[in-house]
């Protein structure tokens, strides 16, 4: 295809999706043999551009390290140059929303009114493409990370969690998704079709893809959430009586290692009740991220979630300004909380949890007893690391001032992935100490602690006070050590439907769709391709095949993108099945 466009040489860009399999082929050119070109060699996307270096001719070409486009699936590709709103210039290429590479030059010093061709390039003269081209788009400047994103427009994550268990990921990039074992969620009714059940120990990983890292700046985290009423053992604070719990445990929608650093963008619940004991329990979202330099901190929105009814939350991000969105309408946000932060490279996540990481810290040591007049060994560890080694004593005096003193620990605190066993034992033989007990040792306390169960305390960067505990313990050795557990946020207790992440940020009316979309029945946009039998539902429930005597006339133009013509005396008509 050849069109007259003129396209300016100094600032301009184009966008287009293709799909193809052909591992060698062209897709656009100018036609002109120092024109900028697109193209593929060995199933990588490539840009060719001539520019001159003093009186000579010579060319830049930017190809992407990977090699996979020639799969038969569709792709998007954007070729760019000029002057650009980040302080660069020269040209850039992406694919699939992505930087694939960059070169210094333009082609201002190629100044031609040649024409432009779809799907042939002067690189590969005589390989014309083969495969389907849609939405070619052409640009007179060059165009930011964020309006790419914008062309882009796909999500990088999309679980309907329709499926029974083995969940699928239905963008175009097909993240693995699963879990092991007893964290394996079940499969419940949903917002549309089957949806998540999580019990407050579950979730799903989402495995590592270029795709997640939202470290653009740019990004929309959406999920259709229906929270539970809280567990009591879950409370991290209590109203003066002691028994009327006002705050409880944060639970993980969705992110990684929340209050850490290295965190994926991280979505929450948390569960507050009135002070005065009186009215129903409050449930707010949470928002919290890190940079590259560490955890940036959290905001949190007011009451704006029904407990027990699905609630559509969105959370769009750009530029240092957060915003809420529930059902579809604006419920808060801050400029000030995350001003100047982009999220860390991070591109794995999990969904049902923000939260893989916990801290135990002990302190003080107070031996009541001991039977080897002396000579016993107490060892505490936790995980493979030793906390506390020493021979104690009864009535330990250190300083003669007949007041018993404690023992110091070694080490105060150990951070610890997902689970950890802390166990307190006396020493007989073998290795001293050390990471956990030896044959022959005497075990007086083990204790497990989980970031997945219910037994967490005070989140970090709680505003409320965090309480150490006393740990009792008796055996070879009796006394007791001050114990803190911190835990960020424990795994979301309810359901989840329709989660969806995009690295750009939706505006509103965008937002407001994805709200519509999760309460609609069926969606039936009509735009397949001319002769097709079966119309697709794109909510994926539903779809429609002719039933009568013929099938209506698809791939026509119509209000937006395509239509299907009816004509009654040919009793052509759709019918759905297991619809109603």
């Amino acid at each position: 295809v050849t069109s007259d466009l003129d396209l300016p040489e100094s600032a301009y860009g184009v966008s287009l999706w293709f799909k193809t399999g052909e591992t060698y082929t062209s897709l656009f050119g100018v036609d002109n043999d120092y024109g900028v070109e697109l193209y593929m060699v060995m199933g990588k996307v490539c840009s060719k551009l001539h520019y001159l270096n003093g009186t000579e001719d010579a060319y830049e070409v930017i190809c992407t390290p990977q090699t996979t486009f020639a799969d038969n699936a569709w792709h998007h590709v954007v070729h760019t140059t000029g002057a650009f709103s980040d302080g660069g210039s020269g040209q850039r290429l992406y694919v699939d929303g992505l930087l694939a590479g960059a070169a210094s030059h333009t082609g201002a010093s190629y100044p031609n009114s040649s024409p432009i061709r779809l799907g042939a390039s002067r690189v590969l003269n005589t390989t014309t493409f083969n495969g389907m081209l849609d939405d070619v788009r052409f640009f007179g400047a060059a165009l930011s990370s964020s309006e790419v994103n914008a062309l882009f427009s796909q999500p990088v994550l999309y679980l309907t969690f329709n499926e029974a268990s083995s969940w699928t990921d239905h963008s175009m990039f097909a993240n693995q998704v699963g879990c092991a074992g007893s964290v394996c969620p079940s499969s419940g009714a949903g917002v549309q079709g089957s949806g998540l059940t999580l019990n407050g120990t579950q979730y799903v990983t989402v495995t590592a893809n270029a795709h997640l890292d939202l470290s653009n700046g740019a990004f929309t985290l959406a999920a259709w959430v229906k929270p539970e009423a809280p567990v009591y053992s879950n409370c991290i604070e209590f109203y003066w009586d002691g028994s009327t719990c006002t705050r409880y445990e944060p639970q993980g929608i969705l992110g990684l290692k929340s209050g850490q650093t290295g965190a994926y963008p991280s979505l929450q619940h948390v569960i507050t009740h009135p002070r005065n004991a009186e009215g129903s329990n409050e449930h707010r979202i949470r928002f919290g991220m890190a940079d590259a330099s560490g955890w940036v901190g959290y905001w949190e929105s007011a009451p704006v979630l029904a407990e027990n009814v699905w609630n559509h939350v969105v959370v769009t991000f750009q530029d240092g300004s957060l915003k809420l969105y529930v059902n579809g309408t604006l419920a808060g946000g801050t400029d000030v909380v995350f001003a100047g932060k982009v999220p860390t490279a991070t591109n794995w996540l999990q969904v049902g949890r923000s939260n893989n990481i916990g801290t135990l810290q002990v302190d003080t040591m107070f031996v009541d007893k001991e039977h080897e007049t002396g000579k016993s060994e107490l060892c505490v560890s936790a995980g493979d690391t030793e906390l506390f080694h020493a021979k104690v004593e009864n009535n330990h005096d250190s300083n003669g001032d007949k007041f018993i003193d404690p023992y110091a620990f070694s080490l105060g605190s150990v951070t610890f992935t997902d689970t950890t066993k802390l166990q307190v034992w006396e020493d007989d033989k073998d290795t001293t100490c050390g990471s956990e007990p030896d044959k022959g040792d005497d075990l007086i306390l083990s204790q497990t602690y989980t970031t997945d169960g219910p037994n967490t305390s005070h989140p970090i960067d709680s505003p409320y006070n965090i309480y150490q505990t006393e740990i009792y313990f008796t055996g070879a050795v009796d006394g007791y050590f001050f114990r803190t557990y911190l835990n960020d946020s424990a795994p979301f207790d309810g359901q989840l439907d329709d989660v969806r992440i995009y690295r750009e940020k939706l505006d509103a009316t965008a937002v407001e769709d994805l709200y519509w979309a999760g309460t609609t029945a069926l969606q039936l946009n009509l735009d397949d391709a001319p002769g097709e039998t079966s119309f697709q539902d794109a909510l994926g429930q539903h779809n429609a095949t002719c039933s009568g005597a013929t099938c209506p006339t698809a791939g026509l133009a119509g209000r937006l993108n395509q239509a299907v013509l009816f004509r009654p005396e040919q009793l052509d008509r759709l019918a759905i099945s297991n619809f109603g």
